[in-house]
């Protein structure tokens, strides 16, 4: 068996090795403030939205697996293990609901 140690940092990710605590609120909610803020810094540079935008619609799907994985390895208090699958599963709503819109933007931009 691999050492978890040694893994790539994304296979750790996405296989929840990193703890609960530090797979969502450093990885997800941390990721999640520091898109709001770079949109709110770079809202004027179209390119750089789009740049951030594309690494986030990659990212998200790894981050809400992770999340979901640490928390089925979680031994604490099932509360946080519940709480975080709630999580995962409004993250994946609000992913697919904003890849549609996306979508539609840019159908709407092409036409």
């Amino acid at each position: 068996m691999e050492n978890i140690s040694n893994e790539h940092f994304f296979k750790k990710l996405i296989n929840g090795n990193f703890g609960l605590a530090k797979t969502y609120w450093i990885f997800n909610f941390g990721e999640y403030i520091v898109l709001k803020l770079s949109i709110e810094f770079f809202k004027s540079a179209s390119f750089v939205i789009i740049t951030i935008l594309t690494i986030h619609f990659i990212y998200r799907p790894i981050i809400l697996i992770g999340v979901y994985r640490a928390a089925n390895k979680y031994t604490g208090r099932q509360i946080w293990a519940i709480l975080a699958k709630i999580s995962v599963y409004l993250g994946w709503v609000g992913y697919i609901l904003a890849v549609a819109a996306t979508l539609v933007t840019l159908h709407d931009l092409i036409k």
